[in-house]
């Protein structure tokens, strides 16, 4: 009886695999923490809602100049959040709420982003004999949130 013998393609093996691995895992979770604490220094100071639209892409920058930051406060006035628990805030005390939700709004998506364009941790994402690169994605990840925004749109 003769025997086949089937020969598999080896996946990419290399020493720095897992150290890139518990690398990856770390940032991710020290991201994690970070959100976790802003999150609820975000709770105690009741910035929460200080945001009144979440633009995903476009609303990535804060309000630059003036007249962006008093359509800003003015939007937030008319929040229920503002007419039951701050009525009367200065436009500095609203700077400072602000500060807490738009960390916290920007780490959520820098972790959104790690996650997705590292879709699996360094090294092991492969498919076949090819090792699938983190850029890979970057492309389809910004499509994917113009397409989140555009169907969240304005519901004028």
């Amino acid at each position: 009886m003769a025997t086949l013998a089937v020969s598999h393609p080896a996946l990419p093996t290399d020493s720095a695999r897992p150290s890139a691995i518990a690398l990856w895992l770390f940032a991710v979770a020290g991201l994690v923490f970070a959100m976790v604490v802003v999150g609820g220094i975000t709770r105690l100071t009741e910035s929460g809602l200080s945001i009144t639209r979440w633009d995903v892409v476009s609303g990535t920058l804060p309000p630059l100049n003036n007249t962006e930051w008093q359509a800003q406060f003015g939007a937030y006035q008319a929040s229920s959040q503002y007419q039951l628990m701050n009525r009367g805030m200065s436009l500095a005390e609203f700077k400072g709420i602000f500060f807490w939700e738009y960390v916290h709004r920007l780490l959520g998506r820098l972790i959104g982003l790690v996650l997705e364009l590292l879709d699996q941790p360094p090294g092991v994402g492969v498919v076949g004999d090819q090792r699938i690169e983190a850029t890979d994605g970057a492309l389809t990840v910004l499509g994917e949130l113009r397409e989140v925004e555009a169907d969240a749109g304005d519901p004028v």
